[in-house]
């Protein structure tokens, strides 16, 4: 609720307010014939007026855009269900950990939806830092065979949202990886960029 309060704020007085300000600046005071009284509560109008747009503004968080990578050793291995992927695919669940610049020690769940005709595949997956805070993101791509059980992957990862200090999270970049259908190992290198933005408290 707060951070809509200020979003309204932002968006509907911060520009109305300059306007009306200007307005109420270029009233010439002489042509008004005006008493002190009301030359005193036009100026209180017209601080009043910059005063809460420059708190709309000021108080919607500082943004900072970094470079984001990760270096995960992943097991994938088959569902027992198909939940949550098309019925041309089969789901992999995909657990492990690494460790992630912004993040640091990381923990990973996913699941995959895997096309093994095409080797075209969807992800969703989310980042757990050591203190609970939360990333939640997306991926797609395409696997290359290097041999009959093995394939590299090569895809792109977008992050939608976070929990805790990675609220605001927004992020995208490239993956590369390789997965051993026989043993389940899929080491994978995620870089990219992400933008955050510190709720203001």
């Amino acid at each position: 609720m707060k951070q809509l309060v200020r979003k309204m704020f932002k968006i509907h007085l911060a520009v109305p307010a300059a306007t009306i300000a200007w307005i109420i600046s270029t009233v010439p005071i002489e042509t008004t014939r005006v008493s002190s009284r009301t030359r005193f509560l036009k100026y209180s109008l017209l601080l009043a007026i910059l005063s809460i747009s420059c708190w709309a503004q000021g108080n919607e968080g500082n943004q900072h855009t970094d470079t984001f990578k990760i270096d995960l050793a992943l097991i994938s291995l088959p569902a027992t269900s198909n939940e949550g992927c098309p019925a041309n695919t089969v789901r992999f669940d995909v657990t492990g950990s690494g460790s992630a610049t912004n993040l640091g020690p990381t923990s990973v769940s996913e699941f995959v939806c895997l096309d093994t005709a095409s080797l075209l595949f969807t992800a969703q997956f989310t980042l757990t830092a050591e203190n609970g805070d939360k990333v939640f993101g997306i991926a797609s791509g395409f696997g290359v065979p290097t041999s009959a059980t093995t394939f590299d992957v090569r895809g792109t990862w977008n992050f939608k949202a976070g929990t805790g200090r990675f609220k605001g999270i927004r992020g995208n970049g490239t993956s590369l990886g390789h997965v051993n259908l026989v043993t389940g190992a899929s080491p994978h290198e995620l870089i990219g960029n992400i933008t955050n933005t510190d709720s203001p408290e």
